[in-house]
């Protein structure tokens, strides 16, 4: 019969270095787990998509909104820019420029369902681009088209725009660049069907 060794204080030592380790290194395993990242803002948007985080249109777009010849033509006979609200758009925050200034692009509600059918096409709908400088906002792009997205490109500061549309005659994609003011046509590709 073996006989067991007999326990040492030089063995306690040894064992308890070892579990000393082993629980510092899960400590210092934690301590270096980076934190979580926040969510990466949503830079595409879909005529038949979703918003990852919709938000409400800020007083300052909704007045703007108001006055848009689009939006105009959906008003019945005897409405007037007062009787625009603002549950007919949905939009999102967005960083396009700076990092300190979020700002918004707004687009017509199609979820859960359409306030303002009128805005809606077979092949578009309208977005519109507005940057926030201090605590107002300014628009500087607006095209009805079937999706928009953010690029990771910038021109003047600011991230350049790619909007498309697909329809029988082929797939027309448009591209825009920040001027400093807004958002001109940088160079417009059709491909055939």
């Amino acid at each position: 019969m073996i006989q067991p060794k007999q326990i040492t204080a030089q063995t306690i030592f040894v064992l308890c270095i070892v579990l000393a380790t082993a629980h510092l290194s899960s400590l210092v395993g934690t301590c270096q787990t980076p934190a979580p990242r926040e969510p990466r803002e949503q830079r595409e948007f879909a005529m038949e998509g979703e918003l990852k985080d919709p938000v409400e249109v800020p007083p300052e777009v909704l007045a703007f909104l108001k006055k848009d010849e689009d939006v105009i033509k959906c008003l019945e006979e005897g409405q007037s820019s007062d009787d625009v609200r603002g549950n007919w758009f949905v939009g999102t925050k967005i960083h396009l420029g700076s990092p300190r200034n979020k700002d918004f692009i707004a687009q017509p509600r199609t979820q859960p369902k359409t306030i303002s059918p009128c805005l809606l096409h077979a092949h578009s709908m309208p977005f519109w681009v507005f940057t926030k400088t201090g605590n107002s906002y300014r628009l500087v792009l607006k095209d009805s088209v079937q999706t928009l997205a953010a690029l990771k490109s910038k021109s003047n500061g600011y991230r350049d725009i790619e909007t498309s549309m697909t329809t029988t005659l082929g797939q027309t994609t448009w591209s825009y660049r920040f001027d400093g003011r807004q958002y001109k046509l940088f160079r417009k590709t059709t491909t055939p069907p």
